[in-house]
């Protein structure tokens, strides 16, 4: 995971805590999402994972995450933008708990006080 090297709480660390889900009927209007982003004139694209290329996607899941820069009287924030096809959503709400655990347990070698969060009930299972 990306924060294992740093001491909890790490949702100081995050830097996309506004986010959006675009759910495209096919992939052209995926195609179509991702090109109206680069068009949008109060976005800048900062970080791309595109989860439809890579070979083994965490769960077998396909999306695309886009971090964004908005920018719009003189306020900014870096946001993220999930695109999914209408066919992956349903399965993302099944598999989320597990992705949840999942983030857990990469950490609990490093940060023990991680399963305290899950044992308490901060995280929903």
């Amino acid at each position: 995971p990306e924060f294992k090297n740093e001491k909890a709480p790490v949702g100081a660390l995050l830097g996309d805590v506004v986010r959006c889900m675009v759910v495209c009927p096919t992939p052209k209007d995926v195609v179509t999402a991702m090109d109206k982003l680069k068009e949008c004139k109060e976005l800048s694209i900062l970080r791309i994972k595109n989860g439809f290329s890579t070979k083994d996607p965490a769960f077998g899941y396909r999306q695309i995450l886009v971090n964004v820069l908005f920018k719009a009287n003189g306020v900014s924030m870096v946001c993220e933008v999930q695109i999914n096809l209408a066919a992956y959503v349903h399965v993302k709400e099944k598999i989320h708990t597990y992705y949840s655990i999942s983030r857990v347990t990469a950490n609990l070698c490093t940060k023990p006080e991680m399963f305290g969060l899950l044992w308490k009930g901060s995280m929903k299972i």
